[in-house]
């Protein structure tokens, strides 16, 4: 019996990672077919979707922070897979986008959200990075100037964001953002 753990634990590996990586249909909101780690949650409980969602958005965001854009953007799906309205999981989805230089499918991400919250500031910040990555300053400044508008504080992302660099050669970004900063020290 011994002599089989071996060849037993290779086979529990290989079914855990082909189960782990089946394509759940985005449309269905909670499509059980998908198996991951957690085969032994309720996922008709409320509570454990929600963690579940939870879960892979955590683990999203250790791969975003490590620029392992794929791997961040698939858990991100996984927790948009348990969660629809999960506005973070848009935000840092579409964050993860822009980094592995998707800008089609970022575009589509914060489309997505902004059908769910089209007042969320996040959403509006990052479409300001879409349209500043892909040298539409005009369009950028707007959604950045509605971002603030909608409550963003973040001046200091604003001024060294990477994904903001073509903003920031803007001549009327300089004009507007040195005006809304004096506005802040009043």
């Amino acid at each position: 019996m011994k002599k089989y753990i071996p060849v037993l634990l290779v086979i529990t590996i290989i079914l855990f990672f082909a189960t782990d990586h089946l394509k759940v249909d985005p449309a269905r909101e909670h499509d059980h077919a998908e198996h991951d780690e957690h085969d032994d949650v309720d996922h008709s409980d409320p509570e454990n979707i929600k963690r579940m969602a939870i879960f892979h958005f955590n683990e999203a965001n250790k791969f975003l922070q490590q620029k392992k854009w794929d791997d961040a953007v698939k858990n991100y799906h996984k927790a948009l897979n348990h969660n629809r309205e999960f506005e973070e999981a848009y935000i840092n989805l579409s964050t993860a986008y822009l980094g592995a230089k998707k800008y089609g499918e970022a575009l589509d991400t914060l489309k997505s959200l902004e059908s769910i919250n089209p007042s969320a500031p996040l959403l509006h910040y990052n479409l300001a990075c879409y349209y500043s990555l892909t040298e539409k300053s005009p369009a950028s400044l707007s959604a950045l100037k509605k971002a603030v508008e909608l409550g963003y504080k973040g001046f200091q992302d604003i001024e060294t964001d990477p994904d903001l660099e073509n903003l920031r050669s803007y001549a009327e970004f300089k004009a507007w953002f040195e005006s809304i900063q004096q506005d802040a020290g009043n």
